[in-house]
This record gives structure tokens, sequence and C-alpha cells, in this order.
């Protein structure tokens, strides 16, 4: 058999490679895959997914303050980043069962197409209930783009360059979601935040007609060859209904608690009541790391430097960018330091410890007044000490995967797309407490400042549009309050990043450990898992 990758072509004169490579070919030989030029093309198009798909999870945080200003709806804040986690975390693990059932190339450019509409929603909304529906939408696509991606380079390359294409894969997406805020933010300095969003589509319409037109077909599914009821039956169906709503519930419940309703209501009680029981139906078990903290601290940093500095967008993501950078880096940096030490539990906890040091500096720099948080040096080691935290994290439990898996290698691709689903819903939970904590904590101090005021007037308007609504005396007084409440919302990412030392207790498996003991043990492995520790979000 010919052991050909798409783009590299392996070495196959030694021993090993003649001892391994039927195998290998048995393992992914489809006559359908796409070779040579076409692949080059699949794959150019899954990094463009991949890229984008991490932008436009990363971008709406440098944007959130100006969206909420000009549609005056701080209560939705939350909404904005929820809704399209929320969509992604529904349904990925669909996804995953409709590449098994139906066409790979179908799939792929309805996510594209789907993913476009959504970005055209958000970029065209009229109001802060349509662009949350547009992020929802994107979500959805971005979920089909996310699955379909790792799927279709697991069924067209062979088995030992697979890390090679899986890491650029996952690279591609860690850098948009390191730079996605200061290239959403330049885009928002020199034209609108709508932009921000209009300029995924034309890529989305690119894409399809490249595969589209130029590939005739992708890898056949395994289970193409059952019939329409059988192919029903194996969705899961009953998971995605009680997984939904939910997640709504608990949203909801969080959004609404303490802030428009007391937590005494007997309708919250309802809410998480549902929730609870809907999620005890679904999982048992929430196992995430690293990812919640980043929600937490990311998300509001650009709210802080928008409005307590003030910054413009671009501004605040060029603020932001310690986090980005560091994180970019450390996620890079993780992967040989695995395959040097042969364990990931030590990087682990270096990185628990480096993002619990960071989010506590964060907390203590990142106060009111403002100017003196970005004078000299402090403000730059706080987030760099969280982004390199962060990012040694990141991809620890996927490297823990592959490794306690390695005998049993069918796994290895539910229990990621598994992981990645977890670690979303991290993130939804983190940004709805958060939300939560930031409207009812300020929304008291401001009605305590201004008696008789409508508070969410206030909050709704932004520091730009205080003009005849705070007295110039009060000004300080309220933006103190807005310093006092976001310091809480930070603490609720130290309280996240110190969840991230329950890894420890996990097995210390090696890399370089003898397949006797169940993992893999030569060379390739190292490599294997250096590239799957890059990639952090699949």
């Amino acid at each position: 058999m010919d052991d050909r990758t798409p783009l590299l072509v392996g070495d196959t004169s030694s021993p090993r490679a003649i001892d391994t490579q039927d195998s290998v070919d048995d393992e992914i030989e489809n006559p359908t895959r796409p070779t040579g030029f076409k692949f080059a093309i699949v794959f150019a198009c899954i990094l463009l997914g991949d890229f984008f798909v991490g932008y436009d999870t990363s971008c709406v945080a440098t944007l959130t303050p100006v969206i909420t200003a000009e549609f005056h709806a701080i209560d939705n804040l939350g909404w904005y980043g929820i809704a399209y986690v929320l969509a992604m975390a529904s349904t990925v693990l669909t996804f995953g069962q409709l590449y098994n059932l139906y066409p790979m190339k179908a799939i792929f450019l309805a996510s594209f197409a789907t993913f476009a509409l959504g970005s055209a929603i958000s970029a065209t909304a009229p109001s802060s209930l349509v662009f949350i529906v547009g992020r929802a939408v994107s979500g959805f696509g971005g979920s089909g783009i996310f699955a379909g991606g790792s799927i279709i380079v697991a069924h067209t390359t062979p088995l030992k360059h697979r890390p090679i294409f899986q890491s650029l894969s996952g690279g591609m997406e860690c850098i948009a979601l390191a730079l996605g805020p200061l290239a959403s933010g330049a885009i928002e300095g020199i034209s609108s935040w709508r932009v921000a969003f209009t300029v995924i589509v034309p890529v989305c319409i690119t894409n399809i007609a490249a595969i589209g037109l130029l590939v005739e077909h992708l890898p056949k599914p395994k289970d193409s060859t059952l019939s329409r009821l059988e192919k029903f039956r194996t969705l899961d169906i009953a998971g995605f209904c009680t997984f939904v709503p939910g997640i709504i519930a608990l949203i909801l419940a969080l959004q609404f608690g303490g802030v428009t309703v007391e937590w005494s209501d007997w309708r919250l009680t309802a809410l998480l009541l549902i929730a609870g029981l809907l999620s005890l139906v679904f999982f048992a078990v929430q196992y995430r790391a690293g990812s919640t903290s980043l929600f937490v601290i990311g998300f509001y940093l650009s709210l802080y430097f928008q409005t307590l500095i003030p910054a413009s967008p671009l501004q605040s993501s060029l603020l932001y960018l310690p986090t980005a950078v560091s994180f970019a880096i450390s996620i890079l940096l993780a992967g040989p330091l695995v395959t040097r030490t042969g364990y990931y539990t030590p990087v682990s906890a270096l990185g628990s410890l480096l993002l619990t040091f960071g989010s506590l500096h964060v907390v203590r720099t990142f106060t009111y007044p403002a100017p003196a948080a970005v004078e000299g040096y402090s403000w730059i080691l706080a987030q760099a000490l969280f982004g390199t935290g962060a990012g040694l994290v990141f991809g620890q439990a996927y490297t823990a995967v592959q490794v306690e898996l390695a005998s049993r290698p069918e796994d290895v691709t539910t229990a990621l797309v598994v992981l990645s689903f977890c670690q979303e819903i991290g993130g939804i939970a983190a940004l709805a407490v958060c939300q939560n904590v930031f409207l009812s904590r300020l929304s008291t101090r401001v009605q305590v400042i201004l008696p008789g005021v409508d508070a969410k007037r206030i909050m709704d308007a932004g520091r730009e549009g205080w003009e005849g609504l705070v007295p110039e005396s009060l000004v300080e007084s309220v933006l103190g309050a807005y310093g006092e409440t976001l310091t809480e919302v930070f603490w609720v990412g130290v309280v996240a990043a110190l969840g991230t030392f329950a890894a420890l207790g996990g097995v210390w498996g090696s890399v370089k450990e003898e397949e006797g003991s169940g993992m893999k043990s030569d060379e390739g492995v190292a490599s294997s898992v250096d590239a799957d520790v890059t990639w952090t979000l699949q």
C-alpha cells in the first residue's frame, strides 16, 4: 500500500515504517478522500474556518461595551457571549453524530453557510435581541465547522502524520482566540463594530465555493449505509432536548435572580429545579480546566478598560495584548514542555499556580482609580501571569485523554469532543454567574449614589451617554461603583482558577511509558501528544 499523506510523504524505507504501514493504511484508507491539491484546498478551508470560529468567540469581548451602549441593553451583556458558546456546546456532540451518518461535504458546507448567516444577522442587527439571535446562529454554524475540521482531518490523513495537521488546525484557532480582541478593536476603530462581523461572510462564501466547486467529495462516513430510520435513532435527540432547556433555565435564573426578581421568588426556584433535574438527566460529571477563568477575566477586562480608563475599543484591545500574547505563546510551549518532561500533570500544576497568582494580581491591579492600573509594569505582569497560566492549563486535559485512552484509540475522538463540550459549558456557567454579580451589585451601588434615578438607564447608556443622567459631581462616585463591582467579578475568576488544582488529583500518566502499561511508548506518541497539547480547543 502507498502510505502517503496528501501533503507529506512518509519514509517507508525504515523497518518501523514497513511494520506499521499496513495497519495505518487499514485504519484511514478511504477511496473517496481528497489528495494533493484538493486536500490542500480542503485543509486551507479548515484553517480559515478554525481561525474565524476562534475570532468570533473572542472578538465580542472588546465590542460588548460599544454594542450594549448602542442598544441600551446592559442587562444583555452576558448573553452576547453566552448565546454563541451555548449554541456551540449544545450542538457539538450532535454534529459529531451527523458527520458519522451523512455526507461530510454537505454537513461541512452547510455549517459554513449557517456561520455566515449568523454573522450577517449580527452585523445588521437593529436590536439587542436580534444580535443575540445572530450570535446563536453563528454558534450553530461554528459548532459544525469546529467538529467537521477535526473529523475530516482524521479521515484524510494517516495516523502518524495526523498530529501535524491537528496542531496546525488547533494553533490557528488559538491564535484567533488570542488576537481576536485586537483585530475586532482595530476594525471598530477604523469603521464600526458591525464590520467586525461582516468580514466573516465573504470568507465563508469563499470556502463554500472552493470546496463545492473544486472538491468532488469527502470521505464517506462510517454509518452512511444505515437506513433513514436507523440514522434518526442514532442521533441523541433526547440528550439535546434535555441539555438546552436545562442550561437556558439556569442562565435565566442567574440573570434575573437578585436583579429583577428576589431569590426567594417561586419562579426562580422553579427555574433552578428544572435546570438541576435536566442537568442530572444529561450528565453526572462535568470536567473543565482553565477555560472558565479565561472566560471571566478576559470578558470583563475589556469592559474595565473602556469604562474606567476610558479607552476606545482599539485601545482596549491593545491594553489586553499581554493576556493575548502570553496565552498564545504558552499554549505553543506547553507541548514541547510535556514532551521534554514526559508528564503532563506537572505542567498543569505550574499552569494552575501561575493562573491563580495571575488572577489574584488582576484583582489587586485593576482597581479604581483606573490610571494607577496602567502605570508602570504591574498591569502587564498581571495579565502575563494570568495568560501564561491559562495557556499551560488549557490543553492538559486533552493530553491526559490521549495518553489514558492510548490502548483504545477508537474512543479518543469521542472523548475529545465530550471534553470540548464540557469546557464550553464551563464558559457558559462562568459568564452567567458573572453577569448576575455585575448587574445586581452595580445596580445596588448606583441606586445608593443616585437615589430615585433609574439605575438601568445609567448602565444602559454607557459612560459616553451619562451626560444629563449623572451630575458631574457624582461621575467619580459612579465610576468607583463600576470599579468595585468589576473587582468582585474578577474574584469569580480567582475561584475558577483555584478549581484547576483539582486536575492534580488525576493519574500521573507519562507520554513516554511503555506500551505494557496501556500507553504508547515510541517517539511518535511524544510528537502526537505535543501536537494535541497545542490543539487546545478541539
